[in-house]
């Protein structure tokens, strides 16, 4: 997985990670995806992927990572 994550290839490794019933595994993997994709400034596809991690990541990771007021509807919709 950690050769895909290099590559950018979330989506591979969510495919693959689909077959082993860790749901933790996923959620990092989302985890791994939404910080990708808040790196790149898309915020709102960011907050999409950590939503899927509910229950599984602390949610004062995301929380933390969205109080610019900027960001805050993307809170928003999180909370």
């Amino acid at each position: 997985l950690e050769l895909l994550f290099r590559k950018n290839l979330y989506n591979v490794a969510l495919q693959l990670a689909q077959y082993d019933s860790d749901k933790s595994l996923v959620a990092d993997i989302y985890r791994k995806y939404g910080d990708h994709l808040y790196n790149k400034q898309d915020y709102d596809n960011a907050m999409q992927q950590y939503v899927l991690t509910i229950g599984e990541v602390e949610p004062s990771y995301v929380i933390r990572k969205f109080l610019d007021a900027q960001r805050i509807p993307s809170l928003a919709s999180y909370l």
